[in-house]
């Protein structure tokens, strides 16, 4: 049986500090070095995702193997200090409300690469949404070659006419029966992020859905 295009992944959280540790994707900004010279102001020596991440500003640096190896080991730090609370096997339901007040839903889990295609004429069960920047892909292959944690930023859309995936754990959160992990508010005017753990009777069903 072919393996499901998404599913429950092994998820690390930070145990305090969220408003600290949450930065916006390393793609994003790429012309404003400043906007992440702020978020390293904020963050300030709490543990950080900004740590672990090679923001695409930055790419044009001479030493970049040097910031490589800073990530790689401040991922290896985080993990022996024990920074983390891990949820083995999980879903995670996520409402971000945007700074113009609307509410975005969606799901965190993780996804099987061997059915991703971003060539252009892809018909594969996941395919890009727009044009993939081809010299993008080799600093982020450098990173991970020493990487002991993942932390990607990928967002997923799903045709689902019927509401069958986000819309059923939606209900569930709104009768309470989803333990909640996170509710903070994000830094530099990214809005407001809440975060719960799905029950694992319901994995099949969002499984089977998608």
């Amino acid at each position: 049986m072919k393996n499901p295009v998404f599913s429950p992944a092994d998820i690390l959280l930070p145990k305090n500090n969220f408003e600290k540790w949450s930065v916006i994707a390393c793609d994003q900004f790429t012309s404003r070095p400043d906007y992440w010279e702020e978020c390293s102001r904020i963050a300030g020596d709490s543990p950080s995702a900004l740590r672990l991440i090679y923001p695409e500003a930055f790419l044009g640096e001479k030493d970049r193997s040097a910031r490589i190896d800073s990530i790689n080991g401040t991922m290896r730090e985080y993990l022996d200090n024990g920074i983390y609370n891990e949820y083995k096997n999980a879903f995670i339901y996520v409402e971000r409300i945007q700074s113009d007040g609307r509410r975005r839903c969606g799901l965190v889990g993780k996804t099987d690469l061997e059915q991703y295609d971003y060539s252009e004429d892809s018909h594969s069960a996941i395919r890009a949404t727009e044009k993939t920047v081809l010299e993008r892909i080799p600093p982020r292959v450098e990173i991970r070659k020493g990487a002991p944690t993942e932390l990607p930023h990928i967002m997923m859309l799903a045709d689902d006419p019927n509401k069958t995936v986000i819309e059923p754990i939606t209900a569930l959160r709104e009768n309470g029966e989803l333990e909640k992990l996170y509710d903070f508010e994000l830094m530099q005017g990214g809005g407001h992020l809440s975060g719960w753990l799905v029950p694992e009777k319901y994995h099949g069903q969002i499984v089977n859905a998608i």
